[in-house]
Parts: C-alpha cells; structure tokens; sequence
C-alpha cells in the first residue's frame, strides 16, 4: 500500500487497486473510512499522485523538533514506496518483538475479523453497508454499475470493511485510533436482493473469492 495513489481512491473512500500494482496482477477494490480519507486528504501534497508523499517531509519535522536530533532531518531521503514498505516492515518487526509476537511480519495484517466469521456472518454485515454510507440501495447499486471494476468487487469490498469494524468492536481503543465508523447493530435485509441480482456467473465468482479470503486468512493464523 505503500504506492497508493490519489487516482485510485474516490469520494466514498473505496480504492481500486490496479491489476498492475496488486499481488499476482489480480487488481481489487478496498474501503476505508471517511475520517481517514479526510485527514489523508489533510496531508495531501500537491503535485504528487502518491497518497504518503508528504510522511518524508513529516519525518524531517518530526527531527527538526528536537535539537539535538535536528541534523537527522537532513538525512531524510525524498519518499519513495520502497522506503516507505522497508520502513514500515522494520518498525513492525521491532514491534513483534516487543509484544513477544517474533516471527510475524507485516503478512499478518492482512487479518480481519473475517476469519472469526463464516461466509452467512460476513454477507449479513454487508446488509448493513447502504445504510452506513446514508444513501439507498438503488443509488448504491446505480454507483456500482457506474465503475471500473465489476460490483461484486465492491460488495466484497464492504463487507470486508463492516467485519472488520465489527471485530475492533472489543478494541474501542484501537477503533478509535483507526477511525473506524461506529458499528450499526440494526437489522437489515436487502443483501438477498442484492445478490439475487447478480448474473449468475457473478454470483459463484462472489462465493469463490469470499471463500478463497477465508481459507487464505485461516491458514494464515494457523
């Protein structure tokens, strides 16, 4: 994630992952919350395409703060994504370490509250995501047909991102952190229908992909 880039993300926050850029050249589609897009959008630097173009320049305030470290902001390079994931994987080893988790890698991030679900567990989560977004079915529907990519990828994209935030219910701390949206406990039921309404072949794919995420995150806990 560490190329993600302004022309991937629109305005309700899904991020279409390019099939050249994505793991095994297989682009998907994810979502993250309006509070995180909006303090993203806080930081944007412009002329840059990349969305953590400004965390160099940051890094070199972050130094510049304490005097006796000022002259580290002068050997901050310019960001580019590889810095930025060999950054990144460094700090979360150190933190593995140090939460006695040796031997995970950044890898293990991948897990979400799916994996504490079954398929029924994560389709009845995404029933919910219409009504979080405050718009209606139909519109949400119309918005799918209108993208790039087909709308089952951005069914699976919601209903990813409801179980996650369903799993950090015990965590309000680090929802929080994460600005993860407070989870709705109300009913819904139109998924059926939305399902129903998908061409046949769109359907099994759905299954397949939701089935080959829960597989892949259980052999990762394993």
């Amino acid at each position: 994630m560490s190329n993600v880039s302004w022309s991937w993300i629109d305005d309700h926050g899904y991020i279409d992952i390019p099939d050249t850029i994505a793991k095994n050249e297989t682009g998907k589609v994810v979502r993250i919350p309006l509070k995180l897009l909006s303090r993203l959008e806080a930081i944007k630097v412009r002329g840059s395409d990349f969305v953590f173009e400004g965390f160099a320049e940051e890094l070199r305030t972050f130094h510049r703060r304490d005097p006796r470290k000022a002259h580290h902001a002068n050997m901050v390079l310019d960001y580019s994504p590889d810095r930025m994931k060999a950054r990144m994987q460094k700090h979360i080893q150190k933190w593995c370490k140090a939460t006695g988790l040796i031997g995970r890698t950044h890898h293990a991030l991948r897990r979400t509250g799916m994996e504490l679900s079954d398929i029924g567990e994560l389709l009845e989560l995404e029933a919910r995501s219409a009504q979080a977004l405050r718009t209606t079915t139909g519109n949400k529907r119309q918005n799918y047909l209108m993208r790039r990519r087909a709308k089952r990828h951005y069914l699976l994209a919601d209903a990813l991102y409801r179980n996650f935030h369903n799993s950090l219910r015990e965590f309000p701390a680090l929802a929080e952190r994460l600005m993860a949206d407070p989870v709705d406990e109300s009913p819904t039921a139109d998924l059926l229908g939305q399902i129903r309404d998908l061409p046949p072949e769109q359907q099994a794919k759905l299954i397949q992909e939701m089935m080959a995420a829960i597989l892949g995150t259980n052999r990762s806990a394993g």
